[in-house]
């Protein structure tokens, strides 16, 4: 084959390529456009690669019926210059056909899961780079044993020694060149790949950073890339969702603080309240329910956080409510009725309420208290100094349809009294190691039981808030002032 003048070896290699770059075309559509974008760059690569083995089989019949020369040593010969020349264009359109699907899944809204199926991107790269060294390796040692072969034929003599180095070195150079070309147009290739990639989701990353949620990452391949872009589709919607909840959090806990009273006042009496949530709803609350000259104030918590609880709370404060408002009952049938309606909500649940309630009768000044498994409530009387705590004697409500609740009574007295009724999530506010606790909570209340109720409501919060900032459960609390003056 080296004795083939040029033109006439460009016959035998352009002629094969003729005939494919009329099949090409017809096959295209088919082949290749057709196929699910994720396939695009893969069926273009083998449709390429197999178009150019087929142009390489071609050139080697050619040579061996036309020429004469040998199929398995010329014929090969050609055949691996086509082929070699192939991978390169094939490896160039399926990277050009990649950067069409990339173009086209960004404008359309194409795929935004990720693929079920990945190919691995270093993989990929690792066995394409070991091929074209293969390659590179075979062609190089193809063209050393020719010069080699055609060396040992020319005559060794001083005048022509420089000429035909001359002449091996440029034919090395030349064959290096061409291929150090079509290596670095790959590496460009992919290099443009690989930029839109990163634009795409940089730019996706971006806007979601700057609060714009109505945006995806297009899915074009089905490598790491694609897989990034799937998952930040996902983190993207499930931000969607947690955007959505939380504005019907914040619904939830606007309605859920329209609920809770401020103050409420009577003859000998004023009552005020306030309630820190630890997330957007909770299940601690308080009410005031005022008829027929008493004054029913409770101070509850719902085991839990979050929805279910403010959803559980809501329906225990309907039912203390619609007890509390029933003249023919007792303070004691109040807890009762209610802890029988909440039984029927909460069986095989495992939740429960607890819960301190508390009656004035502005007639009497009398003040009758049960407290359903929760903290005691705390006694201040100013004049003497005294702290004294109203007890919890009965279980939660919630837990036993049948038990008989019962009620303890606080009679009137001259002097100006404070009660404070708390949920838990007061005395245990935590800092570090340490809890805010019970003596905390006294020099709060002796600081606070200088005025109204509303000012020891204050008080007791911003002592737990400079505490602990940002407790771990809520915070609720009712303060009643009883003074025959009011």
């Amino acid at each position: 084959m080296e004795s083939l003048p040029v033109w006439e070896l460009v016959v035998y290699v352009a002629a094969p390529l003729l005939v494919i770059s009329f099949v090409r075309p017809i096959l295209q559509p088919g082949l290749v456009e057709a196929a699910p974008l994720f396939a695009r760059a893969r069926r273009q690569f083998r449709l390429d690669m197999g178009l150019y083995l087929f142009a390489a089989l071609l050139g080697a019949i050619g040579i061996h019926l036309v020429a004469g020369f040998p199929f398995v040593h010329s014929g090969l010969k050609l055949s691996l210059s086509i082929s070699t020349m192939g991978l390169f264009a094939s490896l160039d359109t399926a990277l050009a056909k990649e950067r069409d699907v990339i173009a086209e899944a960004r404008t359309r809204r194409g795929a935004m899961r990720p693929p079920r199926r990945m190919t691995s991107l270093t993989r990929r790269f690792s066995l394409v780079a070991v091929v074209i060294m293969v390659l590179l390796a075979v062609v190089l040692l193809l063209v050393l044993t020719r010069d080699i072969h055609w060396l040992a034929a020319q005559p060794a003599t001083p005048e022509t020694f420089e000429t035909i180095t001359r002449s091996v070195l440029v034919e090395i150079l030349f064959v290096m060149g061409a291929l150090l070309v079509l290596v670095v147009n790959l590496i460009l290739s992919s290099s443009r790949n690989l930029k839109m990639l990163f634009e795409n989701e940089t730019e996706a990353l971006d806007r979601v950073s700057r609060g714009d949620l109505n945006v995806y990452a297009p899915v074009a391949t089905n490598d790491e890339f694609g897989y990034i872009a799937g998952q930040t589709n996902t983190m993207i919607e499930g931000l969607r969702d947690r955007l959505k909840m939380r504005k019907g959090l914040e619904i939830a806990r606007e309605v859920q603080v329209n609920f809770l009273p401020k103050t409420v006042e009577a003859e000998g009496m004023q009552a005020a309240g306030k309630a820190l949530y630890s997330d957007e709803t909770g299940g601690d609350f308080f009410d005031f329910i005022q008829e027929n000259g008493k004054v029913v104030m409770l101070a509850a918590d719902v085991v839990g956080h979050g929805i279910g609880a403010a959803l559980l709370m809501a329906s225990c404060r309907a039912y203390l409510r619609q007890a509390a408002s029933d003249p023919a009952l007792s303070l004691a049938d109040v807890a009762g009725t209610a802890n029988r309606q909440l039984c029927g909500d909460v069986e095989g649940t495992g939740r429960f309420v607890t819960g301190f309630l508390v009656q004035y009768d502005s007639a009497t000044g009398e003040v009758f208290w049960v407290g359903a498994g929760h903290p005691s409530a705390v006694l201040y009387t100013p004049a003497s100094g005294e702290l004294a705590r109203l007890k919890s004697f009965d279980i939660p409500l919630g837990v036993d349809a049948q038990w008989t609740f019962r009620a303890e009574r606080l009679g009137p007295s001259e002097h100006e009294r404070y009660l404070l009724l708390l949920t838990d999530g007061v005395t245990e506010a935590r800092s570090g190691d340490d809890m805010f606790g019970d003596r905390r909570l006294e020099a709060a209340i002796r600081r606070g039981s200088t005025g109204s109720a509303s000012e020891l409501v204050d008080e007791v919060a911003r002592s737990v808030g400079r505490f602990c900032p940002r407790p771990d459960d809520d915070v609720t609390l009712v303060a009643v002032r009883l003074n025959p003056t009011l």
